[in-house]
């Protein structure tokens, strides 16, 4: 399989110009564990500020995003990304390639049935010693948001720490529930 071709950018991106916030606490330690020019894959664009401080901190980046239009945004505003449209539960990538995977949010769109595959995939992607977050909606909810019409998979902690655990995953940090959301920091 040919490898990725990855982007770092050189210059401020045009959000840096007017100063966006700085990146919260789980960015924070995520981007602690890697030096310039690391590659790291993004799965899902949920925000665009998490892509804009991996790029400004010196990581190879590369977004898999499931959304055609999500993937239009990206090209447009980030002209130094390598984006890939794919579903999470279909995309290939290359083994042992990634120093890290950032996952906020968007595996809460995939059945949690696609869950442990999608797992297996991303643990193979990283390189050994490579660092994994991971984000999901705290619930038991597995279905079509009637909100949003899109797929939406909630977590326990103890049943989304399982599926990391039989991936192979070794927890390093358990944030509890924020605003809802499971926040989880992971290890090859």
């Amino acid at each position: 399989m040919p490898h990725a071709t990855l982007a770092i950018r050189t210059s401020p991106s045009p959000s840096l110009v007017t100063t966006p916030p700085p990146p919260d606490l789980s960015l924070q330690l995520f981007m602690e564990k890697f030096t310039v020019n690391d590659k790291v894959l993004q799965l899902g664009y949920e925000k665009k500020n998490d892509l804009d401080h991996l790029l400004d901190c010196g990581l190879h980046t590369l977004v898999v995003e499931q959304s055609a239009d999500r993937v239009l945004l990206i090209k447009t505003q980030s002209m130094t990304t390598e984006v890939q449209k794919s579903k999470f539960q279909e995309m290939r990538i290359e083994p042992d390639y990634f120093d890290g995977v950032w996952a906020r949010d968007s595996l809460s769109q995939i059945p949690k049935a696609d869950l442990p595959s999608v797992l297996n995939n991303i643990n193979e992607a990283l390189r050994e010693g490579g660092h994994f977050f991971i984000s999901v909606q705290k619930g038991t909810f597995d279905g079509i948001d009637g909100r949003t019409h899109q797929h939406l998979a909630c977590y326990d902690e103890n049943e989304i720490m399982q599926f990391l655990k039989e991936a192979g995953f070794i927890i390093e940090s358990y944030s509890g529930v924020t605003d809802g959301t499971i926040e989880i920091l992971c290890k090859k």
